[in-house]
């Protein structure tokens, strides 16, 4: 699964877009607000930006059972939408959703 770089000294300074993945990825951890977390799950360009898919993989890894299944969803669109380069990151993600529905 994809994840963000290793913390760095204090002297590298993070991109607006790594400070901004890391409040969505926080946000991702209020379970009581799914409706954030299927706005940004809907939001989001999984096309050409690796963020999106780490903030993906932390909901598709939550424990709330409705927001992991909205997320396989979601990944499900994304797949019959033909996302360009799917195979090599979305396959990766769907895979652990489909063992765990096997093992319920």
């Amino acid at each position: 699964m994809y994840s963000l770089p290793p913390p760095f000294p204090s002297t590298h300074a993070f991109t607006p877009l790594d400070l901004l993945t890391f409040r969505l990825l926080d946000i991702c951890n209020y379970h009581n607000r799914s409706d954030l977390m299927k706005l940004i799950i809907s939001s989001l360009d999984f096309a050409h930006d690796v963020h999106s898919q780490v903030i993906l993989g932390k909901i598709l890894t939550s424990t709330d059972k409705e927001m992991r299944l909205y997320a396989t969803k979601h990944l499900r669109v994304l797949l019959r939408a033909k996302m360009p380069f799917f195979n090599s990151w979305g396959l990766e993600l769907l895979i652990p959703q489909v063992s765990c529905a096997t093992s319920q």
